[in-house]
């Protein structure tokens, strides 16, 4: 059926039937004629190359009746990024779809979300393009004999998978945000979007490399697997790699750009504080990160100062509570009494005047040492009463400083060690959307990285079909 439409088809008449009775024609005419045949003839009409643009138009109006001819390829090939994508759905109901919630949320379950999205991207298009040049094998031998150009062909292919990127794009990211309560606005959604379309669109070009370079349709699908699979380990999402490692990857670029793009970890990049060496840092006490940082100490615990998914779990409301009160100092222990000096015994005893006015002043002098005496000891006991109460009142606010210090510890520091650990694995993607520049330059980084992979992919998938020439 196949043979009969492809030798039915006006492009067969035009480009391979008569190319090829001209050659026999010519063939003829250089045969030696007989004598009565020996007459001036005219030299045949040389006939005119098809233009790359002609052939491009003609080969993608010929892929698109071939795609629309067959239904269930087509159904397929889109019905399959809006199925999958379905799983985020699915996966929403049972994690929650409050992924970035500060309380709720979780950091996890976000990277998850993007990572199966992006290895959804790069697999749906990589498995719907493994064949579309290696079942034309024999056609494009038979064609490339008449004067079809490589360009033309491959880019007739391109640019189909192009409009499958836009499409399977659009149905990933527009169920994912109908899936989760995502951040921002329109601009994050816009961006998200055209991350899933290079993303995608890397995918189709490793399927066209595939196809360009299997012998037959059969090995196609383990071929595209075999190269396909480094794209989830080389992703970053779920093994931390060196730079270089994972940079060939196109996972890697677009998990890097929807992370930075969703913002999750914008507070934790504008603070400085965590780019500081761990030593200092565990140095520091909370009041310290408190008042210089922004997502470190009380702060972190704050969502209007630092908002990160899932680390308002940790948060106590008594860690707002002011530090108990020191109780007052105190007093100085009352010195000893002055005991003043006894009146001097007259030098006549004889005298009974003076002996008389001794002992009236030596009564009123033991009068007044006893009143002194008395007045001290009650000042002391009134003292001794004081301390007593301070040592109480001091081993309570002791305990109750201990406790307080306690509860901002357990607070706090599991928070920052959660933050700590998914800096270090995951701070990479990490970019602070405030700074404009920043922000946009990192975004464009991603998508600069990504369009020179599809680049590469291009040139080796045209490569490829020139080294077809040779077999």
């Amino acid at each position: 059926d196949w043979a009969n439409r492809y030798q039915t088809h006006p492009a067969y008449q035009h480009y391979i039937l008569e190319p090829l009775e001209m050659k026999r024609q010519e063939l003829e005419a250089v045969q030696e004629p007989s004598p009565k045949e020996m007459v001036p003839t005219r030299a045949p009409k040389v006939r005119r190359q098809v233009s790359s643009l002609r052939q491009f138009l003609i080969l993608s109006s010929r892929n698109l009746k071939i795609l629309t001819r067959d239904r269930v390829s087509l159904i397929l090939m889109l019905g399959a990024a809006p199925l999958v994508s379905l799983l985020d759905v699915l996966i929403a109901s049972l994690v929650g779809r409050n992924q970035f919630d500060f309380v709720e949320g979780s950091f996890e379950d976000i990277l998850m979300g993007f990572f199966l999205i992006i290895i959804f991207a790069v697999f749906v298009g990589g498995l719907s393009q493994m064949r579309e040049i290696v079942k034309e094998n024999q056609i494009y031998k038979r064609e490339r004999l008449v004067n079809l150009k490589i360009a033309p062909y491959v880019f007739s292919k391109v640019w189909i998978a192009v409009l499958l990127a836009l499409y399977q794009a659009a149905a990933y990211t527009i169920i994912h945000y109908l899936a989760y309560e995502m951040p921002g606005g329109s601009l994050e959604f816009l961006l998200m979007y055209v991350s899933m379309v290079l993303v995608a669109m890397a995918g189709m070009m490793l399927g066209l490399f595939t196809s360009a370079i299997s012998p037959n349709a059969n090995t196609a699908p383990m071929i595209v697997i075999v190269l396909l699979m480094p794209q989830i380990v080389l992703s970053g999402s779920l093994v931390p790699l060196p730079g270089p490692i994972s940079a060939p990857a196109s996972t890697r670029w677009a998990f890097e750009g929807l992370v930075s793009i969703s913002g999750v970890g914008s507070d934790v990049a504008s603070d400085l504080c965590w780019e500081l060496p761990e030593e200092l840092r565990e140095v520091m006490s909370i009041e310290d990160k408190t008042t210089q940082c922004r997502c470190m100490g009380l702060n972190l615990l704050r969502e209007e100062v630092c908002s990160f998914p899932g680390v308002g779990e940790f948060y106590d409301p008594a860690i707002e509570e002011p530090a108990p009160e020191e109780p007052s100092a105190l007093r100085d222990k009352p010195p000893d009494p002055e005991i003043p000096p006894a009146p001097e015994k007259p030098e006549d005893e004889s005298d009974s005047v003076a002996m008389a006015e001794y002992f009236e002043a030596m009564e009123v002098y033991q009068d007044d040492v006893t009143a002194i005496q008395d007045g001290y000891k009650a000042e002391m006991e009134a003292y001794e009463a004081e301390a007593e109460l301070y040592r109480a009142e001091m081993e309570a606010y002791l305990e109750e400083n201990l406790e307080w210090e306690i509860t901002r510890e357990a607070a706090v520091n599991p928070a920052e060690g959660l933050i700590g650990s998914i800096n270090e694995d995951y701070g990479w993607t990490f970019v602070d959307k405030n700074d404009t520049q920043a922000f946009w330059s990192k975004i464009l980084t991603t998508w600069s990285a990504q369009v020179v992979i599809i680049v590469i992919l291009l040139m080796a998938v045209l490569f490829m079909m020139k080294r077809k020439d040779a077999i």
